[in-house]
């Protein structure tokens, strides 16, 4: 007699699970509702994020430790982070992001440890695509809940990522990702896609009204131009070309920055805003005073925002509940004073000669790396958008740092 066993169902292949799993996890560490603050539910969340994370890397333990081993740079500055609990202004709000910064950590270390860059850039694709679709659904739906309301920037977007700033912030990485994904791919299915969303991320932009992020905009906008133009003519025939152009561009970018400063007022009126960037400039004045009384050891990771110190700060600006300067070099002495500050320093060096290195030897998406490695240093002068903000930006830095390491390892080892 046969069997009359019927399959109620097809059992979901493990590789989905693990792809669903890593774009939900992106969207995690953009979110401000899990990596924003020092609440009860944020210790839940990234406790819970942590061990889920755990349980992913215990079976790689060996090729986990080897990526690790590949920035020593960047491991240097982590266990940094983890000395700086021992002075910390603030031990719980320190503790908290601590959590939240290993947590975040440990992940882009398990999708480097996993992945190359070609993979890596096709879940940041998802992601962003993912990010920007939930965006514009959520402003025009539920623009109560997804749209600036009161006094300070009514009516201006800020998407599923709690303010005008974040949300014009990944509009940058939207656009400059979705430029880079035009100029790799020959396929004319995937350059529509692209063109698509980088209008799409346009859009959301302007209605986030964020100045700051339209101005990064336009300067990172020719980062993979100048780029594909400096690989295609840096070699042995046309390298008097190459450094003639190059002369002319730095006489060209000295004459704009010349004109730029003479003329500032004019600019502030173009942004609208005003010589102290809306207030910022006097933000850093009080701030500065801070950061001289701990000048080379900081006030602790994530801990001066949540200290008595801030309330000092609050008072003399008249500004209650602020919890950044406004600006990534001024938030970042604050956490980790100028010890901290030369570490990264080194590490960035060698990454931007990393992200160089890399993509002139391989082309195509490898840009992008090179790309977040600029964008991370114009993006934190006038905003904090690198360890003081949602931790993907910090995720984005260490995969950016472990991934170029790695593929050029790989490439010297001949794989």
């Amino acid at each position: 007699m046969r069997s009359s066993t019927i399959t109620l169902s097809t059992p979901v292949p493990k590789s989905l699970i693990s792809e669903i799993f890593i774009v939900l996890s992106l969207v995690f560490f953009s979110l401000p509702q899990t990596t924003i603050g020092v609440s009860n539910n944020q210790i839940i969340v990234n406790s819970l994020m942590l061990s889920i994370v755990l349980l992913l890397v215990f079976p790689m333990i060996g090729t986990l430790l080897k990526t690790v081993m590949l920035d020593k740079f960047l491991l240097l500055f982590i266990f940094y982070s983890f000395i700086t609990l021992l002075w910390s202004a603030s031990p719980i709000a320190t503790s908290i992001f601590l959590l939240k910064f290993l947590t975040a950590t440990l992940f882009g270390y398990y999708l480097v440890a996993k992945y190359d860059s070609k993979v890596f850039f096709r879940y940041l694709i998802v992601f962003l695509t993912i990010s920007a679709v939930l965006s514009l659904a959520a402003s025009v739906l539920f623009p109560q809940y997804f749209v600036h309301r009161g006094i300070a920037h009514s009516g201006e977007w800020k998407g599923i990522f709690g303010h005008k700033n974040a949300l014009g912030t990944i509009c940058v990485i939207g656009i400059s990702t979705m430029q880079i994904w035009f100029i790799a791919t020959a396929e004319k299915k995937k350059k529509a896609y692209a063109i698509s969303f980088l209008l799409l991320f346009v859009i959301l932009l302007v209605f986030s009204a964020s100045r700051t992020a339209i101005v990064i905009s336009l300067l990172s906008f020719f980062i993979p131009i100048i780029f594909c133009f400096y690989r295609a003519s840096f070699n042995k025939r046309n390298k008097s070309l190459f450094i003639s152009v190059l002369i002319f561009g730095v006489v060209i970018l000295s004459g704009i920055a010349a004109l730029i400063i003479s003329n500032l007022n004019f600019v502030f009126l173009l942004l609208n805003r005003t010589p102290t960037l809306t207030g910022r400039t006097e933000i850093w004045k009080v701030v500065s005073v801070y950061i001289k009384e701990n000048l080379f050891v900081g006030y602790g990771a994530g801990g001066f925002w949540y200290s008595i110190k801030a309330l000092d700060v609050w008072d003399l600006l008249n500004y209650p509940l602020l919890t950044s300067s406004h600006s990534g070099l001024y938030d970042f002495l604050l956490d980790y004073g100028l010890i901290g500050l030369i570490l990264i320093t080194i590490q960035y060096i060698f990454l931007i000669g990393r992200s160089l290195r890399l993509y002139l030897l391989n082309q195509g998406t490898t840009i992008w790396f090179l790309f977040y490695a600029i964008f991370t240093l114009l993006n934190n002068y006038s905003d904090s958008r690198f360890l003081n903000t949602t931790s993907i930006f910090w995720l984005f830095y260490v995969i950016t740092s472990l991934i170029t390491k790695k593929q050029l390892e790989m490439q010297r080892k001949g794989h």
